[in-house]
């Protein structure tokens, strides 16, 4: 008895092999599709397993980087927040001095 065509076509689908190897009592034709299958499930998870490596050191990278921009935008803000003491030149009171008021011992 064999099985009605939209079973046949349901199950090429569900083991990804043509409808033809299932009718036929050929049984090396499944096993090498099955075969192919696991090489390219085994292949794809590889990928997956990189894909999802490169994601997390990404993402610590830029973790990383922005503690340390936060941070130095944080220091840089204090820095910045605090009065200047400096003393302005111009808020100096200035005397005029002349030559014969600087004595030699003075630098001494």
């Amino acid at each position: 008895m064999l099985p009605s065509t939209d079973n046949l076509k349901a199950l090429s689908r569900l083991y990804q092999v043509p409808a033809d190897s299932l009718l036929n009592d050929d049984t090396d034709l499944f096993a090498g599709s099955v075969e192919k299958t696991a090489e390219n499930n085994n292949t794809n998870s590889k990928f997956s397993i990189l894909k999802k490596r490169r994601a997390i050191i990404l993402i610590y990278l830029l973790t990383i980087f922005l503690v340390v921009a936060l941070s130095v935008a944080a220091t840089l803000f204090v820095l910045w927040a605090r009065e200047p003491k400096a003393i302005d030149l111009y808020d100096l009171e200035s005397e005029q001095v002349s030559f014969s008021d600087i004595e030699v011992d003075d630098f001494l």
